[in-house]
């Protein structure tokens, strides 16, 4: 082989090894980011279902009326452990439907109740048993549901949460169902259910 030749092979394999070192690299680079995304992922979707924990919560965050969400977690904190706390909370375009709350341990039930628009709560009484009892069979059948998205001008979104208090004081998010326009056609009947017994009691409330 000639000395041009062999100068030829030589550029050429340098050049080979060069372009293969950047796959290398490019391929151990990309892996590495892929790694990076799936660590996050990872992090954002855990199972944690401890409120104040700033992990992921059953059904997401908060998506209605955070500021009373907040507010039952409150209240539920001075209540004692093994506590439940039962929420319907309402936003819309214009108006909310206002606010329910719902306290209860064992057979004792507390209602608390904010009107639409208003920034206090405007009504707490307690609950007769059966009240009470009715509420819970509705909130158990409400567990099994899921995130309703229908879309609607100027529509109601509501937010169901179930948060229980634990034996270390905290309170942990046991279901959350967001609804969005759950009035619009077709009627998704379970979550107009739920609602329904949750707005039974304003009715019937004062």
């Amino acid at each position: 082989m000639n000395p041009i030749t062999n100068l030829i092979v030589g550029v050429g394999s340098s050049l080979l090894l060069v372009a293969c070192g950047g796959c290398i690299l490019g391929i151990g680079q990309q892996g590495s980011h892929d790694g990076e995304v799936a660590s996050e992922l990872g992090a954002g979707s855990g199972d944690s279902t401890s409120a104040g924990a700033g992990q992921a919560k059953p059904g997401g965050k908060p998506r209605v009326a955070v500021q009373w969400q907040e507010r039952m977690e409150q209240l539920l904190s001075s209540r004692p452990k093994g506590s439940d706390a039962y929420g319907l909370f309402s936003e819309g375009g214009w108006a909310d439907a206002g606010q329910i709350m719902i306290f209860g341990v064992s057979d004792d039930g507390h209602l608390a109740l904010v009107d639409p628009a208003a920034a206090e709560i405007t009504l707490e009484r307690a609950m007769k048993p059966a009240e009470f009892a009715a509420i819970r069979e509705a909130t158990t059948a409400g567990e099994k549901l899921e995130t309703l998205e229908k879309q609607a001008f100027d529509g109601l979104r509501f937010e169901y949460v179930h948060l229980r208090k634990t034996g270390s004081g905290s309170a942990e998010v046991v279901k959350r169902v967001f609804m969005n326009n759950p009035g619009a056609e077709p009627i998704s009947k379970p979550h107009n259910d739920l609602i329904d017994a949750f707005q039974t009691l304003r009715a019937r409330g004062r």
